[in-house]
């Protein structure tokens, strides 16, 4: 906090905060590309089950008990010899 203080006291008396310049275009691209670039990296670093974990391109798996398949398993046929 000391350095903002000591930037703050350098400015003269009257001058006002920096303002962001809404009404450039580049700004608003730079803007949306970080907010992106911000929410991209969140959801690569905070645990997938706050944003709906689901798995991807999975094969679901064959509920079996004792080695035969159970009723209302997988529909493949060559699953499991009997």
């Amino acid at each position: 906090m000391q350095i903002v203080s000591a930037a703050m006291a350098m400015l003269p008396p009257t001058a006002a905060p920096p303002k962001f310049p809404v009404g450039d275009w580049q700004f608003w691209i730079v803007t949306t590309v970080a907010i992106v670039a911000a929410v991209w990296l969140f959801r690569r670093l905070l645990p997938k089950r706050l944003f709906g974990g689901h798995r991807r391109g999975g094969k679901p798996a064959t509920l079996t008990i004792g080695g035969r398949a159970v009723a209302g398993g997988s529909k493949r046929s060559d699953c499991h010899e009997s």
